[in-house]
């Protein structure tokens, strides 16, 4: 996200106003692309991070104190265990 900031009404504030991102590349154009989808997820007190990459799909449920902003972070990083793990 680009953004370029404009001074506000006060000395303390500043206003962000956004602006188109560049363009990317259509995903065909990437060596050895795939995607990777993440999920982060709570209904009731249950709370579970989920990761599916290629053929494969990781679920972790996590205590039922986390928030569902853990839960999304979680799911984040099992995408980058389970991508790291196919490196070597």
């Amino acid at each position: 996200m680009h953004y370029t900031s404009s001074p506000a009404r006060s000395a303390t504030h500043t206003l962000f106003t956004f602006s188109t991102p560049p363009s990317i590349p259509p995903a065909h154009e990437f060596k050895n692309y795939y995607r990777i989808f993440t999920d982060g997820s709570k209904e009731g007190k249950r709370v579970a991070a989920a990761v599916v990459h290629r053929d494969n799909t990781k679920c972790v449920q996590l205590p039922d104190a986390a928030s569902i902003f853990r839960a999304e972070l979680y799911a984040l990083l099992l995408a980058i265990d389970v991508e790291f793990c196919n490196l070597f």
